[in-house]
């Protein structure tokens, strides 16, 4: 029994993975153990106590301990405590597995193809690099997601938020490597000595920290970390009322510009001092809705959008508001949530408000180059994507971003360029970033590099069906008839109704030459 399904979710047995679709949800180790014996004992009620010995042994934990459990998996699942789809509490005694369990796929109309992302956006955890990284030729830092000290778990989107900000304030300094949020979360939750972060993510500096709310007051404590020299550069504690918290957040950024003799120009300088509202209200709807939207369903879409759209009401010049909108309508759009172009429509709209409200916005121009680019206007794409890299120089998406564009253009060299830099900035990568370095080594006639870098795409997920289109070409152009027809069974398998004639319509290249060889392939290799 290698998977459990239970629609749209299933767990990964051997890989301890669960997934919604083709999208990975990371969950930590135990979090994953408890869903596992849940959902291997469905409707049943499986006891408090049979669920601690199940997991833990004999080693004791807390009731309260498995609460934030599984307050976990429901929040990775979409459920509701109170009107439960999947895990129903029966209150003294223990909890049950509410849905029919199969061990065979259910099978999708919708051909899944990879996320496009703002740098405010999770990605699938790819697996580690085994050696270590080396340090970039200016200083290097990671900041690790700050821990929730409240007493109140539903608070972690707020330490979340700190984090996501700090990492978005530093990262737009040129003269700074920062590593990406996405590969900074996956650290979430583990108990990771400094050192071995610096070696695994190549950086020299962490910064950590912790953060508790109350309904007026917060502290927020951090400290930057030498992780190779073993030694604290600084640390401070702030305990301010909650209307200081962007006051704080500065404050923080000061200090560590200073302890790393990073010089600033002007324009960092102003955009550092700039906050993004100060309707602290308006902010707490952002954070919220960054939350829903990160969880990549259709329904927390929705919630997300209302977010930010109550956000923008009490705050109508919150241009970060607008940017993230933006994405919600282009992922309504792209993952065939919602029918007709109007979602696209929108998404241009409220991108263009969030330029105008701050050109120096680096996720209003990622989704407006994407954007452009599905009107099929390449330079104009391409110059959103490069003022997004401007105005963000370590944005590991933008950079990824921009790759994907030059690949539709016809670029592939100045691709390859930009995926690695993508790749240095986010180590624990997503499967798109090998997708597209094999795409780009496909354009240059480089088919075994170009195999290579598809298949360590599948490695992180083996069910990205983008990869193993590529795959199927790739082996088509070189003759290998049965490795060509293995792609396109497995291609069939995940997306019964997969239709060249639609799939022609969703991807942007710039020459029609290069479009027709493309879809050539994949009808040799038996796709119709």
């Amino acid at each position: 029994m290698k998977e459990l399904h239970f629609p749209p979710y299933r767990l990964d047995i051997a890989n301890e993975q669960l997934w919604r679709e083709e999208q990975l949800i990371a969950l930590r180790p135990k979090t994953f153990a408890i869903l596992r014996y849940l959902v291997a004992h469905p409707n049943r009620l499986v006891t408090k106590e049979e669920l601690l010995h199940a997991v833990w042994g004999d080693t004791l934990v807390s009731e309260e301990g498995l609460r934030d459990y599984l307050r976990e998996i429901r929040h990775a699942l979409g459920d509701d405590a109170e009107a439960p789809q999947f895990i129903e509490t029966v209150r003294g005694r223990g909890y049950r597995f509410l849905p029919t369990i199969t061990t065979q796929p259910v099978s999708s109309s919708r051909f899944q193809v990879p996320s496009f992302t703002s740098s405010l956006v999770p990605s699938p955890q790819p697996l580690a690099s085994s050696t270590a990284l080396p340090l970039p030729d200016k200083p290097s830092i990671i900041i690790l997601p700050f821990v929730n000290l409240s007493n109140d778990p539903e608070q972690e989107y707020f330490s979340d938020g700190i984090t996501e900000d700090l990492t978005n304030s530093l990262s737009r300094l040129a003269s700074l490597f920062v590593i990406s949020r996405t590969s900074a979360f996956t650290y979430k939750g583990k108990l990771t000595k400094v050192q071995d972060i610096s070696k695994e993510m190549g950086v020299q500096y962490v910064l950590e920290g912790s953060v508790r709310r109350s309904d007026t007051q917060v502290r927020v404590s951090a400290q930057l970390i030498d992780a190779i020299a073993d030694h604290h550069l600084w640390a401070e504690r702030y305990d301010r009322p909650l209307t200081d918290i962007f006051a704080v957040q500065d404050e923080i950024v000061q200090k560590i510009t200073t302890a790393l003799a990073v010089k600033l120009t002007t324009g960092e300088e102003v955009r550092l001092t700039r906050f993004p509202t100060s309707n602290l209200e308006a902010y707490d709807h952002f954070l919220r809705g960054m939350e829903q939207y990160l969880r990549f369903q259709k329904d927390a879409n929705i919630q997300a959008r209302r977010l930010f759209a109550r956000a923008i009401e009490l705050d109508p010049q919150y241009a970060a508001a607008y940017a993230l909108l933006s994405w919600t309508h282009w992922t309504d759009w792209y993952s065939q949530w919602a029918s007709g172009t109007f979602p696209l429509e929108r998404a241009f709209e409220t991108a263009q408000q969030a330029v105008a409200l701050d050109d120096s916005l680096p996720s209003a121009h990622m989704i407006l180059g994407i954007i452009y680019l599905y009107q099929k206007q390449h330079e104009r794409a391409l110059t959103e994507a490069e003022r997004a890299l401007a105005a963000n120089p370590n944005d590991a998406d933008a950079y990824w971003t921009l790759g994907y564009i030059l690949n539709m253009a016809g670029r592939p060299e100045d691709a390859i360029r930009a995926v690695k830099t993508a790749m240095r900035l986010n180590p624990y990568y997503p499967p798109y970033y090998p997708f597209d370095l094999g795409r780009a080594y496909r354009f240059l006639g480089q088919s075994e590099k170009a195999i290579t870098a598809l298949k360590e795409a599948l490695v992180h997920n083996p069910n990205f069906l983008p990869a193993r289109l590529q795959l199927a070409g790739v082996y088509s152009e070189l003759d290998r008839k049965e490795e060509a027809q293995a792609e396109a069974a497995e291609i069939l398998r995940f997306s019964p109704n997969f239709s060249l004639q639609a799939h022609r319509q969703s991807v942007p290249y710039k020459d029609p030459a290069i479009l027709e060889r493309y879809i050539d392939s994949l009808r040799k290799a038996g796709l119709k």
